[in-house]
């Protein structure tokens, strides 16, 4: 069975039809579905996230995962290389993590007009980006603790040698001299 989506101009501009049509020859089956029912979808394949304007914090039962995200994404779209703290960091980068969030999660009501559950967000990823920063550095000391001989060779995961280099070189340099 393949599946044809059109959209017909004698149709409301908020339907889409979507046509079955089945191999054997037979007459498509059509039916249509309205915009509103597929943004409800999407908003149901989305977990929802608790803003807890009382703590100034995310939480409830998806305030674990959605925080996981958020440091996923930074690690995949944060430089590490020229950037001491996040506020360094360009705002379409931001933007992107943010973006892949949303991509996944609902965060309150409405979070794009919710100043407090934006500035929640932007804190939350400001900490998961200095803690992976430390971590990083705590990783290299217990290398140099160990006596490696070559940390470059021991860069973490989902780091890449040039982002450890750099660390090593430039951005603890002046902390072990």
């Amino acid at each position: 069975m393949s599946v044809a989506t059109e959209h017909h101009s004698n149709a409301p501009s908020d339907l889409v039809q979507i046509g079955y049509k089945v191999m054997n020859g037979q007459q498509p089956i059509l039916s249509h579905i309205s915009l509103a029912m597929l943004v409800i979808c999407d908003l149901l394949t989305r977990l929802h996230v608790y803003v807890n304007r009382v703590f100034n914090a995310i939480t409830g039962g998806n305030a674990t995962p959605a925080t996981n995200e958020l440091g996923l994404q930074i690690r995949r779209l944060c430089p590490l290389q020229s950037v001491k703290s996040r506020r360094k960091i360009d705002q379409s980068t931001k933007d992107a993590v943010v973006q892949g969030m949303l991509d996944k999660f609902v965060i309150g009501d409405d979070f794009d007009n919710d100043e407090q559950a934006q500035e929640i967000l932007d804190r939350k990823a400001y900490l998961l980006y200095k803690n992976w920063r430390y971590n990083l550095k705590e990783e290299f000391l217990k290398l140099e603790e160990k006596g490696v001989d070559d940390p470059y060779s021991h860069s973490p995961s989902g780091v890449s040698l040039e982002d450890w280099k750099y660390l090593i070189d430039v951005a603890w340099k002046d902390e072990f001299t």
